[in-house]
């Protein structure tokens, strides 16, 4: 087998980042459902032989684009608390993530967001489902840290973290649905105080943000 040709990889991923762009544009427009290979082809620019190479049939094209809609809104996420110097951090940068994700690729982060609730096989993973499980992950830290700190989280419910995933990637969503617009909403700032005051009570929380904030 011959090495693989760069130029030609870097083409396909760019056919495949295009017809997910698409799949999501004709979800928002008229709904998967009646939405054909050929259609998709032509919005997008990708050849048909191209596309046919790349997806056997309509619904990978889907399924895929459900993936890179996931993708596009929680790599950031992953990337920004592996890199920061501290879980505090880490998470003020992550909740900046998500929301710049949202604004870069609206229609990708509704696609998650709203349209995978009504495609549950094709999203399967990449769906509503999935993104709050990797937001509650993203908060759990902060429960984490309470706990090691000595505070009193036993009031705080078991679902704390999955109320508080809700309110945030209803942020994301709101961003992606008024097109990236910056919107007073759209600043992470309030959510991460919502975050931490939840483990650490009103005034340790905003010490906390005073000093990520610095």
């Amino acid at each position: 087998m011959g090495a693989a040709d760069p130029s030609r990889e870097a083409a396909d991923d760019a056919y495949r980042l295009r017809v997910a762009e698409v799949v999501a544009e004709l979800a928002r427009e008229r709904g998967l459902s009646k939405a054909t290979a050929a259609e998709i082809c032509l919005r997008s620019g990708v050849p048909r032989a191209d596309f046919d190479r790349l997806f056997p049939e309509k619904e990978a094209a889907v399924r895929h684009a459900f993936a890179a809609a996931f993708d596009s809104l929680f790599d950031p996420v992953q990337e920004a608390v592996v890199t920061a110097p501290s879980w505090l951090k880490g998470l003020a940068d992550a909740l900046d993530a998500l929301l710049k994700a949202a604004a870069e690729h609206p229609r990708l982060a509704e696609l998650c967001l709203f349209y995978s609730l009504g495609a549950p096989e094709d999203s399967a993973g990449h769906d509503y489902t999935a993104a709050v499980a990797a937001i509650s992950a993203l908060v759990h830290a902060a429960r984490e840290h309470a706990e090691a700190d000595g505070r009193e989280t036993i009031a705080v419910p078991a679902v704390a973290e999955e109320f508080l995933a809700h309110g945030i990637l209803s942020r994301a969503a709101h961003i992606a649905e008024h097109d990236g617009q910056a919107t007073t909403p759209g600043r992470r700032g309030d959510l991460l105080m919502l975050v931490l005051m939840t483990f650490y009570g009103t005034a340790d929380a905003a010490r906390m943000c005073r000093e990520v904030e610095a």
